[in-house]
């Protein structure tokens, strides 16, 4: 219809047609291929509107298919069965919240705290040097070689006590009259005996060993015999024959002496001072008290 108009208002002008119609058909062909491009966009719009329909149907089916109906809680869970709406939550185990120093734990198959249990940490020597340690222990590998009465070896803990280096004044202190033995059978430590206790450890005596003397077996008399034993004391009997007497250095004669049979025997004479007697036959005998007295009153 263009190229018609321009035809009719150019019908006397010769040369200028072919021009006008260049140009028309330029517009023509520049309306052909926007129709022909608009046809094949709503083309693509209808498809693309088609395939999301499409999409839109199979996201439902997928929805349908796949809908939740219920939540179930495991182990360490609460809040469970959820068949609607609801809330699951840790639940709560036997450890106390809080801070746990130096802590051992245990950890169940959820890796849950079961069981807390805190410690105490030793001090640790911030100088690496041993005195700064207000506490704790010294590694075996740390300790010095002690000399004295008891040695050791660089880098141990064990001790040595050296030869004759306890006195008397080191050992335990013991009661009064005791006496340091063992009575207890089999080998031991060292006890403190009473006297009882210590003689039953001792000897008696014997011909060629002394000792202790030996307890009584009775109350009877009896007598100790050089072998430690204790005898009965027998009686004899005999007869006497003769029965002599002498007044020897004593001053005392003496008469009637011996006697075989039977017979007096007569003592006569001084008792000499050298023998217990006064050296006179006759005076005044004053003891040592009265003497005492006349010195003092003279």
């Amino acid at each position: 219809m263009a190229q018609g108009k321009a035809s009719r208002a150019h019908a006397g002008v010769a040369r200028s047609r072919d021009p006008v119609e260049l140009r028309v058909s330029i517009a023509e062909v520049t309306l052909a291929a926007t129709v022909e491009n608009t046809t094949a966009l709503l083309s693509n719009v209808t498809t693309l509107t088609t395939t999301t329909e499409t999409l839109a149907n199979d996201v439902t089916a997928l929805q349908d298919a796949t809908s939740v109906t219920s939540v179930a809680t495991g182990t360490g869970l609460t809040g469970g069965l959820i068949t609607t709406t609801g809330t699951i939550a840790l639940a709560n185990t036997a450890v106390t919240a809080g801070v746990y120093a130096a802590a051992t734990v245990t950890v169940d198959a959820q890796g849950r705290l079961t069981a807390a249990t805190a410690n105490t940490l030793a001090a640790v020597a911030t100088s690496g040097s041993a005195s700064d340690l207000s506490a704790g222990t010294v590694a075996a590998a740390r300790m010095p070689a002690y000399t004295g009465d008891a040695t050791s070896t660089v880098g141990t803990v064990a001790l040595t006590i050296a030869a004759n280096a306890v006195t008397l004044a080191k050992m335990a202190t013991t009661a009064t009259s005791t006496i340091l033995g063992r009575v207890t059978a089999s080998t031991g430590n060292v006890e403190a005996l009473t006297g009882a206790q210590a003689a039953t450890l001792l000897p008696s005596f014997s011909l060629s060993l002394a000792g202790l003397v030996p307890a009584p077996v009775t109350s009877t008399l009896r007598f100790l015999r050089d072998d430690s034993t204790w005898a009965a004391v027998t009686s004899a009997s005999g007869t006497v024959t003769s029965v002599d007497l002498s007044g020897g250095t004593t001053g005392l004669t003496v008469t009637g002496s011996p006697i075989t049979t039977s017979g007096t025997i007569t003592i006569d004479g001084v008792l000499a001072v050298a023998n217990g007697g006064t050296g006179a036959s006759s005076g005044v005998l004053l003891d040592t008290d009265i003497l005492q007295r006349i010195s003092l009153r003279l």
